[in-house]
């Protein structure tokens, strides 16, 4: 039989599920809220990875014509705090995640030399979302 730290997991949050919970048009948002909720009211380790935090900026900051949600930087910044503070995050070993100040100022979206956001850790009916 298994014990009730053996059956709880690790499990990472894609962007496409943060992108759903922080939307409240989303036609999912209902959904993955109350699942997300579910899952870390069984004990699961929710987990953001740094490759989901700075896809959820570059889309939270796309124009909404654009299939992004419309964001302002500072608007995007807000909501990734939320994220963060929310849930783990997995370690970033190069500290994208810490170097620097607010999100908007740590991203460079260049042909030349992108750079990514960086930083700081969701869920369980917590209404986390931007509208």
């Amino acid at each position: 039989m298994r014990s009730a730290n053996e059956s709880r997991r690790r499990i990472l949050i894609d962007t496409n599920v943060l992108i759903a919970l922080i939307n409240g048009a989303h036609p999912a948002h209902e959904s993955v809220e109350a699942q997300l909720a579910e899952l870390q009211a069984e004990g699961h380790a929710l987990i953001v990875a740094p490759q989901c935090v700075y896809e959820f900026w570059v889309v939270a900051t796309r124009p909404v014509v654009n299939n992004g949600l419309g964001k302002s930087p500072a608007e995007a910044d807000e909501l990734l705090e939320q994220i963060l503070n929310t849930f783990q995050q997995y370690d970033d070993p190069l500290a994208l995640l810490t170097n620097g100040g607010g999100c908007a100022s740590r991203i460079r979206l260049s042909a030349s030399a992108p750079t990514t956001p960086a930083s700081s850790p969701i869920c369980g009916g917590t209404g986390l979302h931007s509208g």
